[in-house]
């Protein structure tokens, strides 16, 4: 909400936030998120936020559907896929427990979500579920990198003395998120996150982790 000034729901506010995300935010999504790619297939969003992403999906061809933890998450979603005159299916749910039945979905996609997630292993064994055969994940997590060890922890954790206030582990949980503090947040290398996805048959890694289950 706070990238736009906007009455959040409103058609001024998903025009902005939709054109702040594209061209400033995560511009590589266009590409590397695959919305056009999907024309026809059955796509899950863990984690639809206000529904940004899962509208290009919408866009696209596919027939989508968004979960979140929220209500008013779905709220925002529905508005904005009225904006757009495009139809999906939004409901609230926990990852870790989703329900689906087994091989529903052509393609399961989560941006920036399951490190948040109280048992992120287990809701990636829940991704893997409810995969069809030959299916794909898409998922975004969190790198233990450069931007974790300088920005985090020599900025702000040594120079901006944050140690002292919340410690090692709540400073992750403090500053990985932009507008507030996250009660959970894991960072991983890529060879631990690549762990978590040991059922699945090929592991690409690039700016978000593409999984294909053949």
């Amino acid at each position: 909400i706070k990238h736009s000034k906007m009455v959040p729901g409103t058609r001024g506010f998903l025009d902005e936030l939709e054109h702040k995300r594209y061209t400033r935010h995560y511009a590589y999504l266009l590409k590397e998120a695959e919305f056009e790619k999907h024309k026809g297939e059955k796509v899950l969003e863990i984690g639809c936020g206000m529904g940004i992403d899962l509208l290009q999906f919408a866009k696209g061809g596919a027939e989508v559907t968004g979960i979140d933890l929220t209500e008013k998450a779905i709220q925002y979603t529905s508005q904005h896929f009225a904006h757009r005159d495009l139809t999906g299916t939004f409901c609230t749910m926990n990852s870790e427990e989703l329900d689906f039945s087994d091989n529903t979905f052509d393609v399961v996609y989560s941006f920036g979500v399951l490190h948040h997630t109280v048992d992120t292993q287990k809701a990636i064994k829940e991704v893997h579920r409810v995969i069809k055969p030959g299916g794909k994940a898409i998922i975004m997590l969190y790198h233990k990198g450069f931007r974790y060890y300088l920005k985090i922890h020599l900025y702000y954790g040594i120079i901006k003395g944050e140690y002292l206030k919340y410690g090692i582990k709540d400073l992750v949980n403090q500053r990985t998120e932009e507008f507030f503090h996250s009660p959970i947040t894991r960072v991983y290398t890529r060879n631990a996150a690549k762990g978590l996805f040991s059922q699945f048959s090929v592991i690409e890694s690039a700016n978000s982790f593409r999984i294909d289950d053949n």
